[in-house]
């Protein structure tokens, strides 16, 4: 698990099957066996059947309007196909939805949410969704539960039935997520939970590693001057500072961090949020020096 600490912090659950008309379907009885019986005083019960990618949009504008209008801090649940890309109604991938695509609103739900919105998606790489974050946006989500590799789909449906079965007891979600990969399976069969510090983390690290050697941040320094305001005229001193000047700012990689942090986690929008999570700039440092 990609964080210590799994308490949630959900008030309902949205089922959402973005599944082709021929697709076999277990989410609805999933919400009608195990969530509507058992979770009776949940105050936030939604099921959606999207065959196609409108349908999938519409369903999350619903979501959108609930975590505004009714306070909805919702465990976000989606069956479908997918790959490293993103997710399909069909095994061929026809019709894809590119994670890229969903982000957007789902970093609506999770600013309307508090960032509390959890995802769990019973699909193929569902876990890849990570793959479309970056460090210098908001986040889409408090936490990402799902496959890395590819599954068969008699494994999604029993695995993700163990979790509900157990979740849905004591709405313990460590002791769920035990139960979704307590199979005997291979490799294949893990499933992967990630929270938002976790994945801010090494996002950062990445960025370091990628954009910030002496190198890099001299041809950023050329790419930016390249496309600001021509100095022509000005003379080499001219040229000099502005190089100086544009070198230290990128190589300030601590005010940096405050900042994408503060956008990555909506501190500005959020009271609280500062405190809330443990990200610190000394952990993000032991990241980069890990890689």
């Amino acid at each position: 698990m990609g964080d210590d600490g799994v308490t949630i912090n959900t008030n309902g659950i949205a089922i959402i099957e973005f599944l082709g008309p021929q697709e076999y379907r277990a989410g609805e009885s999933m919400f009608q066996s195990y969530i509507q019986p058992t979770w009776k005083d949940c105050p936030n019960q939604f099921h959606f059947y999207a065959p196609t990618r409108e349908r999938l949009m519409e369903a999350l504008g619903i979501i959108a309007q609930a975590t505004k209008d009714q306070g909805f801090r919702p465990l976000v649940h989606i069956e479908s196909h997918g790959n490293e890309n993103g997710l399909a109604p069909t095994r061929t991938g026809s019709s894809l939805v590119a994670w890229k695509e969903i982000k957007p609103i789902f970093q609506e739900i999770n600013r309307q949410a508090e960032f509390n919105t959890v995802l769990m998606v019973s699909a193929c790489n569902g876990a890849h969704f990570i793959s479309a974050m970056e460090a210098t946006e908001a986040a889409p989500f408090w936490g990402i539960l799902g496959p890395i590799d590819i599954a068969r789909t008699e494994h999604l449906l029993e695995d993700f039935g163990n979790f509900y079965r157990s979740f849905l007891t004591d709405f313990n979600f460590r002791k769920a997520f035990e139960a979704l990969n307590a199979h005997k399976d291979g490799s294949t069969r893990n499933y992967h939970f990630y929270t938002a510090d976790y994945f801010f983390i090494n996002l950062w690290a990445a960025y370091i590693k990628s954009e910030c050697s002496p190198a890099a941040i001299e041809r950023r320094v050329t790419r930016i001057m390249s496309k600001g305001p021509s100095v022509a005229g000005a003379g080499k001193n001219a040229h000099g500072n502005l190089r100086r000047t544009l070198r230290a700012k990128l190589s300030d990689h601590e005010t940096i961090f405050e900042q994408f942090k503060r956008t990555f986690f909506m501190e500005d929008l959020l009271p609280g949020m500062a405190d809330r999570f443990g990200v610190t700039y000394e952990k993000a440092l032991a990241r980069v020096a890990a890689m």
